[in-house]
């Protein structure tokens, strides 16, 4: 079981993974399966895998989303589409 560290509120459109006027949990990386990854691993990867991304150096946020699978979101995103409860 993943240990949750906030919750949020998801305050932009519906999409694939999150559903508006949902609430998501967000866990730290090393309670995901990215745990056996350095952050500088983690990062460069990710990176590598999401060109499209802000730079992850700028924040990252680790949610669980409808399926309840993890979902990395950017800073970007979650500044947006999220409102801490």
């Amino acid at each position: 079981m993943l240990e949750s560290k906030h919750k949020w509120s998801f305050i932009g459109d519906n999409d694939s993974e999150f559903t508006k006027g949902h609430t998501y949990h967000t866990v730290e990386r090393h309670h995901t399966k990215w745990a056996n990854m350095s952050e500088e691993e983690f990062r460069k990867e990710m990176n590598d895998a999401y060109p499209n991304y802000d730079a992850l150096e700028d924040g990252y946020l680790i949610f669980i989303g409808d399926s309840g699978d993890e979902v990395l979101v950017d800073r970007s995103y979650w500044l947006v589409n999220f409102y801490k409860l």
